[in-house]
């Protein structure tokens, strides 16, 4: 089985030691082979994970998936019932939504979740191998 990759918006936790404790997101406890965007004051955090079975992070309710669909793929192919799901799950963690209504591409959907973290995020900026 090939290993993929795929955002999430996941929960970030206290980790290690009691004395020295260290924020990371949640996807963390699936894959070792992720990047994250988050920012220290958040409880949440863009990560784009790479595994080769994402059942469990797709089961995890800390975690919300963005759709699966390419970088450059319109938002309009995106099933409108999957950016719902987006928009209410985002709203449950405190992101705001507001960027769909103008969101071209994939690419500025995962954008516009990052800068939410970082202004200066881009898409090509978190990237694993």
């Amino acid at each position: 089985m090939t290993a993929t990759k795929r955002y999430y918006v996941s929960n970030v936790q206290l980790y290690g030691p009691e004395e020295d404790p260290i924020n990371e997101p949640v996807v963390g406890e699936y894959t070792r082979d992720f990047g994250a965007a988050y920012a220290a004051d958040l409880s949440w955090a863009l990560a784009l994970a790479k595994s080769q079975d994402h059942s469990g992070m797709l089961a995890d309710p800390r975690l919300l998936a963005l759709p699966d669909f390419g970088r450059d793929d319109p938002v309009s192919s995106i099933p409108s019932a999957e950016i719902v799901t987006l928009a209410d799950g985002l709203a449950a963690r405190g992101i705001s939504a507001a960027f769909l209504a103008t969101a071209a591409t994939f690419k500025d959907i995962v954008e516009g979740i990052g800068k939410q973290a970082f202004p200066t995020f881009t898409y090509g900026g978190m990237q694993i191998n």
